[in-house]
């Protein structure tokens, strides 16, 4: 194997780390093992490096590693777009059902930095996805961090479901306290008015 083929074949190694990483975090994360693309383009990548190396000498002709590397590639944006959008779905069932005061008291500051930091990410993911090269390491690199970040956000959200249960149920009892009072107070001076 020579320099170039071993270093191509140590980028396919980072890359598939980063794949099968972000493939069981987000299985993890959402329950949900239906999405195949990935799969598929890790599929073609491994059939161009066994073309490559062992398949060879069936035809004369080698596979391409530089193949391999495309479909690599493509595999880890599919699983990291779909992670994204799988993130931002998900902060929005988190907060689904509680108003904005609950949510600011649960979660002191989700408006001030961690909507923020989303929108951000969001963002940074979009200008990614817009110039992503094959060719380039650095954009892996790249939207690995958006991704890190992006769920160091989620875990600040579910480490405040409790909290945002109690409170709603706090809002909820002195949101109906306020007008039973005021009907109870209406009733009453019905009462009095009538026997007085």
């Amino acid at each position: 194997m020579n320099a170039s083929n071993h270093e191509q074949i140590e980028k396919l190694c980072q890359i598939y780390g980063r794949i099968k990483h972000y493939m069981l975090k987000i299985e993890e994360f959402t329950l949900d093992k239906t999405y195949i693309q990935p799969r598929l383009e890790l599929y073609q990548a491994f059939d161009h490096v066994i073309s490559e190396y062992f398949l060879e000498y069936l035809d004369n002709k080698a596979g391409s590693l530089d193949g391999a590397m495309k479909h690599m590639y493509t595999a880890f944006f599919d699983i990291a777009d779909w992670t994204s959008i799988q993130i931002r779905r998900h902060v929005f069932m988190e907060l689904k059902g509680f108003n904005p005061d609950v949510i600011k008291t649960a979660i002191p500051e989700y408006y001030s930095r961690i909507r923020p930091a989303l929108d951000e990410l969001v963002e940074k993911i979009t200008e990614i996805r817009g110039v992503k090269t094959f060719e380039k390491l650095e954009h892996v690199d790249d939207y690995t961090l958006l991704l890190d970040k992006a769920y160091e956000c989620i875990k600040e959200i579910r480490y405040s479901q409790g909290t945002l249960i109690e409170l709603r149920k706090k809002y909820k009892f002195k949101n109906m306290l306020g007008p039973a009072i005021g009907i109870l107070g209406i009733i009453v001076a019905i009462i009095i008015a009538i026997f007085l």
